[in-house]
């Protein structure tokens, strides 16, 4: 016995998961805004600093995951 598990993604799936693989989100805690950051920004780096384009805050994150490093 054979089991075929077959995945489709519709069209608003697959655009989600270019733009994710595409930007890392970065959240801000103080206002609790999604900042998009173009990962082709932050080849080669581990930390970097970013905007938050609302508040003009600089916040110093990690590149790798998005975590904000304080």
């Amino acid at each position: 016995m054979t089991l075929d598990i077959h995945f489709v993604k519709n069209q608003g799936a697959k655009e989600i998961a270019q733009q994710a693989s595409r930007f890392l989100i970065v959240h801000n805690p103080d206002t609790g805004s999604k900042i998009q950051v173009p990962r082709s920004a932050l080849v080669n780096k581990d930390i970097a600093k970013i905007k938050d384009p609302k508040t003009e805050a600089i916040l110093t994150i990690n590149a790798k995951t998005g975590a904000i490093l304080g």
